[in-house]
């Protein structure tokens, strides 16, 4: 099983250094990424440096998944690919390896880069950033697995629409918006029904972005503690059962879908 997995991880990264508007995505994002390291040197600014690389992980890694699963599926020749040489677990576990690989290349990068920008004494070392960055691969390692998910469902546009609207964030920003005008007593009937709808929705959604704050984080004078290391190790648990269970349920989709 793992050797068709990687071989399917092979021909996944073929189909995108043949995918010629992929590669012009990535080609805008690499420009993007050269301006922050000029800007970074020039400002002295690693904190925007880290959280936008963050940014282009997430987008890079959720283009890639999104385009990669919409592609084939609309391929006619989806059934003759899931056949018993190539079962849809070692499909949808090579989909799952090539994200996981290219948004690992961009948080080692992203790592690399910061330690060198250590190194030469621009700032003192500060072990936050290492802590945020890789936190912040396991929150899109939970993005892309969702996305990648809702992929095998529904259109690519219906799919990001629903992965944004389970941002965690975003859910407890109304939550709490419609919680305190109901404690102070000013929420409508609207609001008050809707509440616990979201609070639902909160409880049930992934975990990824909005669970750290970059600009408290990252400030100056913050210092990390043994307790953020304890939870990142936690978080990284949370991130790799989620991404098995994104799997098996993709897994599961595409067995009804090529059999129906």
């Amino acid at each position: 099983m793992l050797g068709k997995i990687w071989l399917n991880t092979l021909i996944n990264f073929k189909f995108f250094r043949r995918n010629h508007m992929l590669l012009g995505i990535v080609s805008i994002f690499l420009f993007y990424v050269l301006l922050l390291m000029i800007q970074n040197f020039s400002r002295d600014s690693l904190s925007l440096f880290v959280t936008q690389m963050v940014f282009v992980n997430y987008i890079i890694s959720c283009v890639m998944a999104v385009m990669l699963i919409s592609e084939h599926l609309k391929s006619r020749c989806i059934k003759m690919v899931l056949t018993k040489p190539c079962p849809p677990e070692a499909w949808v576990g090579a989909i799952f390896m090539s994200i996981i690989i290219i948004s690992a290349t961009i948080t080692i990068a992203t790592i690399i880069y910061t330690v060198i920008y250590f190194s030469i004494g621009k700032i003192e070392f500060r072990s936050e950033f290492i802590c945020f960055i890789i936190y912040m691969f396991f929150s899109s390692l939970v993005a892309v697995s969702f996305l990648a998910t809702l992929a095998f469902l529904f259109s690519p546009v219906i799919s990001v629409m629903i992965a944004i609207f389970f941002n965690p964030a975003w859910i407890s920003g109304f939550y709490s918006m419609m919680a305190t005008s109901i404690l102070h007593g000013t929420g409508n009937l609207f609001e008050i029904i809707l509440t616990p709808l979201f609070f639902l929705i909160y409880i049930a959604s992934p975990i990824y972005g909005g669970f750290i704050d970059p600009s408290k984080f990252l400030s100056k004078t913050n210092l990390i503690a043994g307790s953020d290391w304890v939870v990142l190790g936690l978080y990284a648990i949370y991130a790799i059962l989620f991404s098995i269970l994104m799997f098996l349920i993709s897994v599961f989709i595409l067995r009804k879908r090529t059999l129906s």
